[in-house]
């Protein structure tokens, strides 16, 4: 078990003590069961909503305005009279616009929040109290690797497709494909928090979080199911009957121009849910990451001696 001299993730200085009535670190320093690091997911976000709430806002904004330029063109695409050159030149041009929003969204923004969430996870670890603008200024220290590392692990991903496919012999493609990279996700699955806690990046970041996931894969991938399939429920629960009522209304009316208020509408419910639900897998993740230190490190026990643990923990 490596135990280092210093964890890089440990605040400088001793954290300032939690303020009256403050909500601490609600779980135990030690390694944690499943159910425990689903509960603290759970209670976190509820102790610090308005945080993680804003950090998943921010990270929307750019799919929120995709989706709206989007539901702009709607009536183009699905209206009964032919679009003019001008009409077919705005909607191309509006296409290039949406996938840019997108493709700013997913790659760029997307890292640079997660970090930020995963630092104000971390932080309460370490008994720091969590703020908007540390949580941000820590994501965007961070910028270039997060950013590399996210556009290096999907070039993996794209160059691990043939040789899956090949593996399968084209007949069990079928299998080796979705395994590999279920496989892929798990094992590389902590490269922020690796980043942000440990300063460490681009390759480092996923030997490190191979290293971690290791003899514990089972572990991760049950955790990660369960809060995909949460996440995704209560997304669902959220947008399902909106976008009904919303879709309902021009059947109901017979008014074409409610076909765009509908798209509208939906597209913003949706975008709400997911900016609710976005911090949940950093925050669990984030969990995950330190139990798996604890277990394999002994950080709990570097922690106890260097009077670190976050104020209120229980032992």
């Amino acid at each position: 078990m490596h135990s280092p001299d210093r964890d890089p993730g440990a605040p400088r200085s001793r954290p300032a003590p939690s303020a009256p009535g403050e909500p601490s670190w609600p779980l135990p320093v030690r390694p944690l069961t499943a159910a425990e690091i689903l509960d603290g997911t759970v209670a976190l976000y509820k102790a610090h909503f308005r945080t993680y709430l804003t950090l998943g806002v921010l990270l929307q904004l750019p799919a929120l305005l995709a989706s709206l330029l989007f539901a702009g063109f709607l009536p183009i695409l699905i209206g009964d009279e032919p679009p003019s050159d001008l009409a077919i030149l705005l909607l191309g041009q509006g296409f290039l616009l949406t996938f840019a929003l997108f493709g700013l969204h997913g790659l760029v923004v997307r890292p640079i929040l997660t970090g930020a969430a995963v630092h104000a996870t971390a932080g309460l670890f370490y008994g720091q109290r969590p703020r908007i603008r540390d949580a941000l200024r820590a994501g965007l220290r961070q910028a270039l690797p997060l950013v590399l590392t996210t556009l290096l692990a999907g070039l993996l991903a794209t160059l691990a497709l043939p040789v899956l496919v090949l593996a399968g012999l084209l007949v069990l493609a079928v299998i080796t494909v979705p395994v590999g990279y279920i496989a892929f996700l798990v094992y590389f699955h902590f490269y922020p928090q690796v980043i942000m806690v440990e300063n460490r990046g681009y390759f480092e970041a996923f030997r490190r979080s191979f290293r971690l996931v290791r003899g514990h894969f089972w572990r991760i991938l049950g955790i990660g199911v369960v809060v995909v399939i949460g996440t995704a429920l209560v997304q669902g629960a959220l947008v399902l009957p909106g976008a009904a009522a919303f879709f309902a209304v021009p059947l109901l009316t017979g008014q074409e121009a409610m076909r765009t208020v509908a798209g509208i509408g939906t597209a913003v419910l949706g975008i709400a849910a997911e900016a609710l639900m976005a911090p949940v897998p950093a925050i669990a993740g984030t969990l995950a990451y330190l139990d798996l230190r604890m277990r394999k490190e002994g950080l709990d026990i570097w922690l106890a001696a260097e009077g670190l643990a976050a104020a209120g923990a229980r032992p």
